[in-house]
């Protein structure tokens, strides 16, 4: 994908987000599919109601995950969607990639259930690994987010000055200008030395 001509002095993070993109589409038409309905996964409606509904939702929320990020993941390219760099990265709040919390506490919820039924559907196996992998590509989103967050653009947006004085570059943390004062302060006492002398 092309990335926006406004958008290039940070297109090595987005080219990052199309391939999760990418990833969360393959979940979306390929795997969770594949898993509740050309697998074992009917299984489940043996159970009682209680693990029933664990992987129930197991299934349904690690999809609509996938679907949602599989679009939002690519929409800075279109300036209706994301007219800045600060809009595309806001649109997350609140969203899936700031979940994670609740989403590895069903993911334990539901490998407890797993392990609480007799013979386990190999499906609901296959779903909670991927509903694992899902969190763990939802925390390299966030990352990446984060990394954005420190672009210049997103600080021009966002009217930080650029000409900040990093503290390695003070005067007195300078190597250059330590040996400077240091030789300065050596030369004056040589001086104050040699009047002295008799």
């Amino acid at each position: 994908m092309e990335i926006r001509k406004d958008f290039q002095s940070v297109e090595e993070y987005l080219h990052r987000l199309v391939q999760y993109a990418d990833a969360f589409d393959r979940f979306n038409l390929k795997d969770w599919p594949h898993y509740k309905n050309n697998e074992d996964f009917e299984r489940i409606y043996g159970y009682d109601r209680p693990a029933r509904d664990h992987f129930e939702n197991l299934y349904s929320d690690g999809r609509d995950c996938a679907i949602a990020l599989s679009d939002k993941l690519i929409s800075f390219n279109y300036p209706h969607k994301s007219p800045t760099l600060t809009s595309f990265i806001k649109s997350f709040d609140g969203g899936w990639v700031y979940e994670t919390y609740e989403l590895r506490k069903a993911l334990n919820e539901a490998k407890h259930a797993a392990d609480s039924v007799d013979r386990c559907p190999w499906a609901v196996g296959r779903m909670l690994q991927l509903f694992e992998d899902q969190i763990e590509l939802l925390d390299a989103v966030r990352n990446t987010l984060r990394i954005l967050r420190e672009t210049d653009l997103y600080k021009i947006e966002n009217g930080r000055s650029l000409i900040e004085t990093p503290k390695a570059e003070r005067w007195w943390k300078n190597f250059d200008r330590r040996i400077a004062v240091f030789g300065l302060v050596v030369t004056i006492i040589g001086l104050v030395i040699a009047v002295l002398a008799p």
